[in-house]
């Protein structure tokens, strides 16, 4: 009898701890921000005097919680209403209070949707008071130094936000921008849709899903923003040289010639001197002359396009912003290829339409300097898709380093481009190329198209490419951390439409990207018949918008080749 009764309060007691246990997980939630969507490097720590700790989906946030982020990386906070903050790279948060949704940014930018209620950013100069409204934040890039107050903005997409500084306060809607001074000034000015934020191309808040945690870079949506950011050190590694122009002109691409005029700046309207701008793109004239550019013509259209600003005028009763400009001069040197320049671009923003073009001056130390056209096309974005069109660049894949294992190298072409996601399952990348080439020299219209999701730690990807005359080539990419946070191990491997056999496998160093600010790929290429390549190529990320690559390279039966260049932001990327 007193086992019997042993056993009955032994599971009454039991049953009363998990009923106990229940109810207290609920309501710890419901005191609790959790972390929905983890990007690369994202660290928290639920006190002051706590231990940072690395976070992962589903991680609660009570009050007083600190989160940071690395270099390259997100996260999404979701309070229990529903609202939510997006971190975007190497910003510092702290949630100070739950019930009012009160945060305090230190450094980096917010991207703030609140469903209900009111809502408060603190920052180091200003502070956004909100109710119901969807806007940015953006602080300073580093915590400032006690007593420091940096410039801060706030831009206001839905909704209305309070924004004080230094005692003063404005009212910002939407459509709005407002930015706070050291001194209490509050500048206001328009600004363009969400979804090309500022102005600009690249849409930093994109790409985050709840649920989602992406730990590898080569080919995640991390890796595409990585790439793009490198797309001119990579671009100078594989530019044509003159005789290799001339070269495909004899095999019959052709040129098409579009020659502009431009002025030289500092002179009157009448003394002024038109200057020919030439851009040679291929297609399929029988032209082949590809007219030489007199030097001056190489710095005088980029310190005119540099010196413009931004602007928002009335067009058609709506909001047009640009022309934004700048240029990026580099400079390359070794690898069996010299050559110094610069791409200069110009960008718009129209409602949800974004404009660009883009221009290569480049010399290659021997014939006459060259202006080429690299990007020009308009796209259209909406939440969930993205249709370009226009000559553009495809970046998708884990490949960095060399073409050869890859099955296209789309750096520059002519495309109707569709990009876009199934509710929260895979990507989907589908264009029509109205010449694509491949590494062996095949040539024409093509068909691409792409499918990318997360599986568990690793992205894989799978491509087909249709050329009309050459056959089907498809391929399997794939990248998976490895040693998480430490080493990404990625590869590619396939057949060309020209049936033959390619891959890649690289590694690449993403714990060396948040230490030190450099990116390392490792690369082993092969494509049959073709000898294969092994590469090492280093890209660092130096204040000031510069950035230095080192390049090594070693095909097989070939000794090394090393290669060194610079480039630095001047303007608008």
């Amino acid at each position: 009898m007193a086992r019997h009764r042993l056993t009955a309060a032994a599971t009454l007691a039991v049953m009363t701890a998990l009923t106990v246990g229940q109810s207290i997980a609920p309501a710890q939630q419901a005191r609790s921000a959790k972390i929905t969507a983890v990007l690369l490097t994202v660290m928290h720590r639920l006190r002051q005097a706590a231990p940072w700790k690395p976070s992962k989906v589903g991680t609660l946030l009570p009050a007083d919680s600190a989160v940071r982020t690395g270099r390259r990386s997100k996260c999404q906070i979701t309070f229990p209403d529903g609202s939510f903050v997006r971190m975007g790279e190497r910003t510092d948060l702290v949630i100070t209070d739950l019930t009012g949704k009160r945060v305090r940014l230190r450094c980096g930018r917010l991207y703030v949707k609140i469903v209900s209620g009111t809502a408060t950013v603190e920052g180091n100069t200003a502070v956004a008071a909100v109710k119901g409204s969807t806007f940015e934040f953006i602080g300073p890039d580093e915590v400032p130094a006690p007593g420091e107050r940096p410039i801060e903005t706030v831009r206001v997409w839905d909704g209305f936000v309070e924004f004080t500084c230094a005692g003063r306060t404005r009212t910002v809607g939407a459509g709005a921008e407002a930015v706070g001074q050291p001194d209490g000034t509050i500048s206001q000015r328009s600004t363009p849709s969400q979804n090309y934020p500022g102005g600009s191309y690249e849409n930093w808040f994109r790409g985050e899903w709840s649920g989602q945690t992406i730990t590898t870079t080569p080919n995640s949506s991390a890796g595409t923003e990585q790439k793009m950011q490198l797309v001119t050190e990579q671009q100078v590694l594989t530019a044509p040289t003159r005789d290799e122009q001339r070269q495909e002109a004899r095999q019959g691409a052709g040129l098409i010639e579009v020659t502009i005029s431009s002025r030289q700046r500092g002179r009157s309207p009448r003394s002024s001197a038109p200057i020919p701008v030439v851009f040679a793109t291929p297609g399929h004239s029988d032209r082949t002359r590809v007219a030489a550019l007199p030097t001056i013509a190489v710095s005088a259209p980029a310190q005119a396009l540099v010196s413009q600003v931004p602007a928002g005028e009335r067009v058609f009763e709506r909001r047009f912003f640009g022309p934004t400009t700048g240029a990026r001069p580099f400079a390359f040197i070794g690898g069996g290829q010299s050559v110094y320049g610069a791409r200069v671009t110009s960008s718009s923003v129209y409602k949800d339409y974004y404009f660009l073009l883009a221009t290569n001056l480049t010399h290659d130390f021997e014939s006459s300097p060259d202006i080429s056209l690299d990007e020009a096309f308009v796209s259209h974005r909406t939440r969930r898709q993205e249709w370009t069109l226009g000559r553009q660049r495809f970046l998708n894949g884990p490949v960095n380093n060399n073409e050869l294992g890859t099955l296209h190298d789309f750096r520059r072409v002519t495309s109707i481009r569709w990009r876009g996601k199934i509710r929260k399952g895979p990507e989907l990348d589908i264009a029509y190329i109205e010449r694509a080439e491949t590494y062996p020299g095949a040539a024409g219209e093509a068909i691409y198209a792409r499918i990318a999701d997360s599986i568990g730690p690793a992205v894989v990807g799978v491509n087909v490419l249709e050329m009309f005359d050459e056959g089907t080539g498809q391929s399997v990419d794939v990248a998976i951390s490895a040693l998480p946070r430490r080493l990404d191990v990625y590869a590619e491997v396939g057949e060309d439409p020209t049936g033959r056999d390619l891959h890649t496998i690289g590694l690449y160093f993403p714990k060396l990207y948040q230490r030190a600010g450099v990116d390392l790929f490792v690369e082993q290429a092969k494509r049959q018949d073709f000898p294969s390549v092994f590469s090492i190529a280093a890209y660092k990320q130096i204040a000031g918008g510069a950035a230095g690559v080192l390049v090594l390279q070693k095909e097989s039966g070939a000794n090394w080749s090393i290669g060194a260049g610079y480039a630095v932001q001047l303007g608008r990327k």
